[in-house]
C-alpha cells in the first residue's frame, strides 16, 4: 500500500492473504486500529480471538470487553440471513461435502495400509485357538502380509485354518469418484470451478475461462470489498490522493485476456482499413492511421499491412476461397 502503516510483522501480500482466508473460513475479518482515523498501526485479529455479544451489544477481544480505548475496531463480515453478529462462511453450506472428503480419503488410505485386500476372519477347524497362538498369528499377519510393501504376496495357511472375506469387495472401497464430487461440491461454494480442480480439466482455453470467471465473480469482488472497508473507516489511512486497492496487473489470466484483446483489435482495424482502401472509400494514408501508422510516401499498398495483421485463420481462409 505504499505507507508502511500495515503491521510490521506482516508485509503486504500477507495482510491481504490473511484478511480474504479469515474471511472467507470464518465469515467474519476483524482489524483493530490503534487510532481512529489516521492510524498509524493495523491489527489484523483473529477471529477466534473475537466474539459478538448482540445481547448487550459489544465485542469481547481476548476476553475482555471492548472500549475504544483500545483503537478502532473494523469488522468486515459476509452476508448472513439468520444471524446479525457474525457473517456467513461458505464453509456452513459444504461441511458435509468437506466431512465426507476427508472420510473418503482416510478410507482410500487405510485401504491402501491394508495392501487393498478385503477384510475378513480366520477360522479353526480343529477348534478353539489358545491365545498365545492368536498372537504369533495376529504379529505374523502385520508384520509380512499388511501395509503397500507387501501387496500381492500370498499366505499360506497352515492346515486347520479357513479365511473368510467379507461381502466387500475392493472395488467397492474405491471412494475416488466421491472424493471428486465432493471437492467439486466445496470449490463451487467457494467460487472454484470443478474445471479448475480435476486433472481431466479439459482444453487450455477452457481453463483460462474458468479462471478469469473465479478472479471476476470470486476473487476481486472479494478484495475490492476489503479494500473499500477499510478506507470508508480509516480515511486518513490515506494521504495526497492515495487509493487503497489492488493490482490487476499482477494477475497472469487478466494480463493474458487483454493481450488477446489487443490483438484481435490490431487484426480488426487492419482489416477494416485494408477494405475501405480497396473499395476506394480511403486513400492509403487514411488507411494506415487507422491501424496507427504514419503515412509513408513509398509505395507500399495498405492491403499488404492488412495481410500482416490478419489473424492466420483469416489468412487461411483466404487462401482456400483463391484455391477454389
Amino acid at each position: 500500500y505504499g505507507n508502511d502503516k500495515f503491521d510490521e510483522y506482516l508485509s503486504e501480500y500477507e495482510f491481504k492473504y490473511r484478511a480474504a482466508s479469515f474471511l472467507l473460513l470464518s465469515g467474519s475479518c476483524f482489524i483493530l486500529a490503534n487510532l481512529p482515523k489516521r492510524p498509524t498501526e493495523l491489527q489484523l485479529l483473529n477471529p477466534l480471538d473475537v466474539q459478538v455479544d448482540l445481547e448487550k451489544g459489544e465485542y469481547r477481544l481476548f476476553d475482555k470487553i471492548y472500549t475504544p480505548e483500545m483503537g478502532q475496531l473494523i469488522h468486515i463480515k459476509g452476508f448472513h440471513p439468520t444471524i446479525k453478529g457474525n457473517g456467513a462462511s461458505p464453509i456452513g453450506p459444504c461441511i458435509q461435502s468437506i466431512s465426507q472428503n476427508n472420510a473418503a480419503r482416510a478410507w482410500n488410505l487405510a485401504t491402501l495400509r491394508r495392501k487393498t485386500k478385503v477384510s475378513g476372519f480366520l477360522r479353526a477347524k480343529t477348534g478353539p485357538m489358545t491365545e498365545k497362538n492368536r498372537d504369533l498369528l495376529r504379529k505374523e499377519i502385520d508384520n509380512n502380509y499388511s501395509g503397500p510393501n507387501n501387496t500381492g504376496k500370498t499366505m499360506v495357511l497352515p492346515d486347520g485354518l479357513e479365511f473368510d472375506s467379507t461381502e466387500a469387495k475392493a472395488t467397492d472401497m474405491d471412494w475416488k469418484n466421491v472424493i471428486m464430487q465432493s471437492a467439486s461440491e466445496i470449490g463451487l461454494a467457494f467460487g472454484v470451478s470443478d474445471k479448475l480442480l480435476s486433472n481431466n480439466s479439459g482444453s487450455t482455453q477452457e481453463i483460462r475461462e474458468h479462471e478469469m470467471a473465479m478472479f471476476l465473480k470470486t476473487v476481486i469482488p472479494l478484495g475490492r470489498k476489503i479494500t473499500s472497508i477499510i478506507t470508508r473507516e480509516l480515511p486518513g489511512i490515506l494521504v495526497n490522493g492515495q487509493k487503497l486497492t489492488f493490482s490487476l496487473d499482477d494477475i497472469e489470466v487478466i494480463q493474458l485476456e487483454r493481450q488477446e484483446a489487443q490483438r484481435k483489435a490490431r487484426h480488426s482495424k487492419a482489416k477494416t482499413a485494408g477494405l475501405l482502401f480497396k473499395a476506394g472509400i480511403i486513400d492509403r494514408d487514411e488507411a494506415r492511421a487507422i491501424i496507427g501508422l504514419e503515412a509513408d510516401p513509398s509505395n507500399n499498398y495498405i492491403n499488404e499491412q492488412s495481410e500482416e495483421l490478419a489473424p492466420e485463420t483469416d489468412r487461411q481462409e483466404g487462401d482456400r476461397s483463391t484455391d477454389q
